[in-house]
This record gives structure tokens, C-alpha cells and sequence, in this order.
């Protein structure tokens, strides 16, 4: 149940709460970009990770919702869809692996990705900077996967 909390609280609850917060400081200025970061976990969850698959659905759920109330202030809300991204958390994940274990594990990813390799941070960027520029004043409950075509039918197993 603490796993349960800890994850909710903070990719669910966090998400929420702030986007209000935002949103109220957005309604007074008269407009808005409220940019959420989901994972495709929620769109297909992979085994033992169902917890934050259900945290990060739940992302969508909210940022949609939040599109329909916010659009008429003028507020646009989107949310960013990233698949296997060479941060801290997927770094550490290797690292606590017996080297060939890792490397047996990163082989495997590979069969699934199309691009064979994993995202770096600055291919999410991209997207959170078109989100939040005027070119993107006509889009609202979005989702814009960064994923390395993982999603192209392909799954973990």
C-alpha cells in the first residue's frame, strides 16, 4: 500500500493539484500551457510496473479532462507520451544489473524499438517547446508519443 501512495502522490496527485494551481494563475492572465509528462506505460502497462502504469493512465485521464474545462479560458493542456528515455531512474536500472544481464536486457529492448536505441531527454524537450510556443495555440488534449516507435505494435514481453 505504501508503493501504492508513494507512486499516486506523486505522478497522480501531483499532476492534478498543480495543474489547478496553474490553471487558476492562468484564468487571471487570460491564457495558458499546462504540458504533462505521462509515459506510454499508460497506454500499454508492462508487467510488475502495474502501479505506475495506472499512475501515468490516470495523467492522461486528468490532462484530457482538464483540455475540455480549461479551453475556454483560453488554457491548452497537453501531455507528452515518453518510451524508453536514458534518464537517471532507466541509467540506475542498468546499473544495479550484472553487466551482462543489462546488456542481455538492452538486446532485448532493441527487438522492439525500430529505432534500436534508447531516446535521450533533450528528443522530449523538443516536444515540451512546441507545446508551450504559439505554434501550438490550436492544440489541446494532445498527446504526443516519443517513444521510438515502440508503440507501432510492438510490446515488451
Amino acid at each position: 500500500e505504501r508503493l501504492w501512495d508513494t507512486i499516486m502522490n506523486l505522478n497522480l496527485k501531483g499532476v492534478y493539484f498543480m495543474s489547478q494551481a496553474a490553471a487558476r494563475v492562468m484564468k487571471k492572465q487570460g491564457s495558458g500551457k499546462i504540458i504533462n509528462i505521462a509515459s506510454i506505460d499508460g497506454v500499454n502497462p508492462e508487467p510488475f510496473v502495474s502501479v505506475y502504469s495506472v499512475s501515468k493512465a490516470g495523467v492522461r485521464h486528468i490532462s484530457r479532462a482538464f483540455a475540455m474545462e480549461l479551453a475556454s479560458s483560453n488554457i491548452q493542456v497537453n501531455t507528452i507520451l515518453p518510451g524508453p528515455i536514458s534518464t537517471k531512474m532507466m541509467n540506475s536500472h542498468w546499473a544495479h544489473l550484472p553487466p551482462e544481464e543489462a546488456k542481455k536486457q538492452k538486446d532485448e529492448l532493441c527487438k522492439h524499438l525500430p529505432t534500436c536505441r534508447i531516446g535521450e531527454p533533450d528528443e522530449i524537450a523538443g516536444a515540451a517547446i512546441y507545446l508551450a510556443s504559439e505554434a501550438s495555440n490550436y492544440t489541446t488534449g494532445a498527446e504526443i508519443v516519443i517513444d521510438g516507435g515502440l508503440l507501432l505494435g510492438t510490446h515488451l514481453s
